[in-house]
């Protein structure tokens, strides 16, 4: 989208179609997480930057929609998701240099539908849910990205999940 123009205009294609997906930016390019195709969960970690051809560098060790996802420092956390059984409690950790995915920890609980940002070297979770579309949460929790340490870090001020989360500057916004 061009905002000057209003334009839209096509600037690749996926190697198939899906949606429930989780999206970061790591070093210009974008990587594309798990999601759906219709009638699949997915476990495919897509790779794609301007100008080149979106493809598979990766898979997750289950399929997963909706994971909270955020770039630190070289990796791409992989935080919760819903697999085909239920909500995850699982933390990946992804790394494009070598390709390789690793499970590095697990959440108190299992979450679905949450958000992730990193400050310097710190990820941190916001809300998300459990299995059910009213088991809304509203922790903050704070991952140690090479340990996979997970510590409660605070509380919104009502449960949230489906938010859009992003680091500005030493702040986290919460949309």
């Amino acid at each position: 989208f061009d905002p000057g123009t209003r334009a839209v205009s096509p600037a690749g294609t996926l190697p198939r179609t899906q949606s429930d997906v989780a999206v970061t930016a790591l070093g210009g390019t974008a990587y594309v997480v798990g999601g759906y195709d219709g009638s699949s969960a997915l476990n495919t970690i897509v790779a794609w930057a301007p100008g080149e051809q979106a493809h598979v560098v990766a898979h997750l060790p289950v399929a997963l929609r909706y994971a909270a996802v955020t770039a630190v420092r070289g990796s791409v956390l992989i935080i919760g998701g819903s697999t085909p059984t239920g909500a995850s409690s699982g933390i990946y950790r992804f790394r494009p240099a070598t390709g390789t995915v690793r499970q590095i920890g697990r959440l108190p609980q299992p979450v679905t539908h949450g958000g992730a940002a990193a400050l310097g070297s710190i990820v941190y979770l916001v809300g998300g849910r459990g299995d059910s579309t009213t088991s809304q949460v509203s922790g903050i929790w704070a991952i140690n990205p090479t340990t996979g340490g997970v510590t409660p870090e605070g509380q919104l001020p009502q449960p949230l999940s489906d938010a859009g989360v992003l680091a500005r500057g030493n702040a986290i916004i919460v949309a």
